[in-house]
């Protein structure tokens, strides 16, 4: 499942629970790619493989990638959102 992960989701790229969970990857074994460092957390329900050199990817690949499996354009919120 981790070599299918690294096709599906490329370094850096964004996605939420329900893209793991419609990609067949369960909870727990998203756990477990949390603990030992395959995902991170960048938001509450939202991960991402962490780049191979941090402060090398594209900063703004992650927000298309987000909008693209959304179906359309991603427009942040929040606090920050200009």
């Amino acid at each position: 499942m981790l070599n299918r992960l690294h096709r599906l989701l490329p370094e850096g790229l964004l996605a939420d629970a329900a893209w793991f969970t419609a990609a067949g990857y369960r909870s727990s074994l998203r756990s477990r790619y949390l603990a030992s460092g395959w995902l991170q957390t960048v938001a509450r329900g939202v991960f991402r493989r962490p780049p191979h050199r941090p402060g090398m990817e594209d900063t703004t690949a992650p927000l298309r990638s987000m909008g693209a499996r959304q179906g359309g354009d991603f427009a942040g919120t929040g606090r920050f959102a200009g």
